[in-house]
């Protein structure tokens, strides 16, 4: 049996020619992220609205709703790309009120 994946799972993916897909949408480029960052506001604020919790916090009373929502972002990159370049993804990310964002390292394009 194979295990579905987490439909609220976000996945930015940066290509070798610096262009930036969240999941299968394309998004802009690594030198002007906005286009990612003004998406995942809207994500997650639409996710405030549909209370769409972390896994787990459905019940959590004891915090913020805030917190409960699922705001992981994960970041895919070649290994060929330069750190400043993946820094300024994940800082856009950031920007955007994503907590955790996760780098993936294993099985990545060179």
């Amino acid at each position: 049996s194979q295990l579905k994946p987490n439909p609220l799972t976000l996945v930015v993916s940066i290509a070798p020619d610096l262009s930036i897909k969240l999941n299968q949408d394309s998004m802009g480029s690594v030198n002007d992220p906005s286009a990612l960052a003004q998406r995942l506001v809207l994500v997650f604020a639409q996710r405030k609205e549909q209370r769409a919790y972390k896994i787990g916090m459905e019940t959590r009373t004891d915090l913020k709703e805030e917190d409960r929502i699922e705001k992981t972002v994960f970041v895919k990159a070649p290994r060929s790309l330069r750190y400043g370049e993946v820094v300024k993804v994940i800082d856009a990310i950031k920007g955007a009120g994503a907590n955790p964002v996760g780098l993936q390292v294993d099985d990545l394009p060179q």
